[in-house]
């Protein structure tokens, strides 16, 4: 991922919950791959019931 991707995710990250503060950049990098694999789960968990 380029710089300038990082930093529409980031910017996007802010925009969309400026109650979250991270300390760094990264931080808010990190956080996009937590939400990613917890929809992914959330998905897995609704197609095993269906």
């Amino acid at each position: 991922m380029d710089e300038s991707e990082k930093k529409i995710l980031i910017d996007a990250w802010k925009k969309q919950l400026q109650i979250a503060q991270f300390a760094t950049n990264e931080e808010c990098l990190n956080q996009y791959k937590l939400f990613v694999i917890e929809e992914l789960v959330n998905s897995a968990t609704k197609a095993a019931y269906r």
